[in-house]
């Protein structure tokens, strides 16, 4: 049985959902602290003060930036506050000009369907759109026909940093060395992995150009509403947003007649910021940076290593890769051969059973434990899935 964490398991009462169920669904929603109901009373008290509390929502949303920038390595001015990861990428692919000969696009079809969607859209411009990644064989690695695909004509390329459908990781340093030499812009929706895996973008050469996360995931905030999206110094100095907003001008908070761009990654933020989300992220993200990352990988690791020997144990398929450097915090077991309906079926008597999960059609079970969580709590999810297997099989018709 994997190590327990011993301060690990002393702060999994700060998450009540852990205590009260057997939550293993965190690259959906990541597992709410306690203390962000503190921090949204604090919030609740600003608005009572109306205009008067806006300084201190000012002050919070800068603090946000500022401890994003602690846990990705990298300066608060390379960094927007986002409504949503969608809403970043569309900033910068409008900003994007569609002129010359480099207008081809690789776009993985394992993206986040708004992903998808925002890029799709720029055929539109006159750029033209491949996509890449349609199908990932199991325990497969990411990065090989990525870089195959990469050639001087290739604007830019846009794909997960976690494949959805199995929790694979893709080797960020080598997709991004590669474009690097083509001159293509390197996109990273890093969402599934941000809080859960290390990210340095201390050293921008080795790393994406661009790349968006959110806090709802594995940064545990209380609702969704907040995103943020880093964008290398050099390549937010030399394009304009084609959209731009009061809160990307260089003056903000002051008023301008002529919008000037903010320094670096701010001149992509548009409209005022829905703050509540805000408050509601502090007390998610205060605890990965207390504890620290490094911790919480380990963590990570050992409990998806427990829900693969579990799996083995069972006689039950995975998705996953084994190694551990190119897996994420989540384990997909392998059900492609039931029927959508099956699948759903054993996720609702799951649920019913306080365990939590989900899947995709198609795909498979995805697991994910909160480095919080018990090696049992993987055994005994994984237990209860092959008893739920067994009684679905029998129940089928001859």
């Amino acid at each position: 049985m994997a190590h327990l964490d011993d301060e690990l398991q002393r702060a999994r009462g700060q998450f009540p959902v852990l205590v009260e169920r057997n939550y293993l669904a965190s690259h959906a929603l990541g597992p709410m602290p306690r203390a962000a109901l503190d921090d949204l009373a604090e919030y609740h008290e600003t608005l009572l003060q109306r205009c008067a509390g806006i300084p201190a929502q000012l002050v919070a949303i800068e603090a946000m930036r500022s401890d994003l920038g602690r846990l990705l390595q990298t300066s608060p001015r390379n960094l927007a506050l986002c409504p949503s990861a969608t809403t970043g990428l569309a900033q910068i692919a409008a900003a994007l000009p569609a002129s010359g000969e480099r207008r081809r696009i690789l776009v993985s079809a394992q993206n986040f369907p708004s992903t998808r969607f925002v890029w799709q859209a720029q055929a539109q411009r006159g750029f033209e759109i491949e996509l890449v990644e349609r199908c990932l064989p199991p325990g497969g690695e990411r990065s090989v026909e990525l870089v195959g695909a990469l050639d001087e004509r290739t604007a830019a390329v846009v794909v997960p940093w976690v494949a959805p459908y199995t929790g694979a990781l893709i080797d960020l340093h080598a997709l991004s060395r590669r474009c690097r030499a083509v001159g293509a812009l390197c996109i990273v929706d890093a969402y599934q992995g941000v809080g859960v895996v290390p990210l340095s973008l201390t050293n921008p050469e080795d790393m994406p150009h661009v790349m968006v996360a959110g806090n709802h995931k594995w940064l545990c905030a209380a609702s969704m509403g907040l995103a943020f999206m880093y964008v290398e110094a050099r390549l937010a100095d030399s394009i304009e947003p084609a959209a731009p907003g009061w809160i990307g001008d260089a003056h903000f908070p002051a008023f301008s007649d002529q919008y000037e761009p903010a320094p670096g990654a701010r001149r992509f933020q548009q409209g005022t910021p829905a703050v509540e989300p805000v408050y509601g992220a502090r007390a998610g993200l205060r605890f990965v940076l207390e504890q620290g990352i490094d911790r919480l990988r380990d963590a990570s690791l050992r409990l998806t290593g427990t829900l693969l020997e579990a799996a083995d144990d069972a006689g039950i398929g995975v998705l996953t890769p084994r190694t551990a450097d190119a897996r994420c915090g989540t384990v997909t077991l392998d059900f492609r051969h039931l029927e959508v309906s099956a699948q759903q079926q054993l996720v609702d008597q799951l649920e019913r059973a306080r365990v939590d999960v989900d899947f995709r059609p198609g795909g498979g079970m995805r697991v994910s434990p909160h480095p919080c969580a018990t090696p049992n709590d993987c055994i005994s999810a994984v237990s209860m899935i092959s008893q739920l297997l067994g009684k679905i099989s029998r129940s089928k018709p001859v």
